[in-house]
C-alpha cells in the first residue's frame, strides 16, 4: 500500500490512506472471499465429522452381524453333521438288515 501524500506530513500518521488503484470493492470482495471460503471449510469439516460417525456406526453393525453369521454357521455345521451321522446310521442299519436277508 502507497500512503497517500495529500495531506501534509504531519497528518500522515493519524490516518491511513490507500493507494487510488485499491478501490473499496476490492477490499471488500476479498473479505468476502475469505469468508466464503472459512464457512465452506466449517461445512466441510462438519459434514466429515458426520460422516465419520456414521461410518462407525456402520462398523459396529457390520461386526454384530458378523458375529451372528458365525455364530448360525456354527449352528449349521452342527446340524448338519448331526443329519450325517443318522444318514450313517440308518444306512448301516439297511446294510445289515440286507445282510440278514
Amino acid at each position: 500500500m502507497k500512503v497517500s501524500t495529500v495531506f501534509p506530513p504531519e497528518n500522515q500518521s493519524k490516518r491511513l490512506h490507500l493507494d487510488p488503484k485499491i478501490s473499496w470493492g476490492h477490499i471488500l470482495t476479498t473479505v468476502a472471499l475469505i469468508g466464503s471460503v472459512l464457512v465452506a471449510w466449517g461445512d466441510t469439516n462438519e459434514r466429515l465429522s458426520s460422516v465419520e460417525s456414521e461410518n462407525a456406526h456402520q462398523r459396529e453393525l457390520i461386526d454384530m452381524q458378523q458375529a451372528r453369521t458365525a455364530e448360525s454357521r456354527i449352528e449349521l455345521n452342527n446340524i448338519v453333521n448331526n443329519i450325517n451321522g443318522k444318514l450313517d446310521r440308518l444306512i448301516e442299519r439297511q446294510s445289515s438288515r440286507a445282510n440278514v436277508r
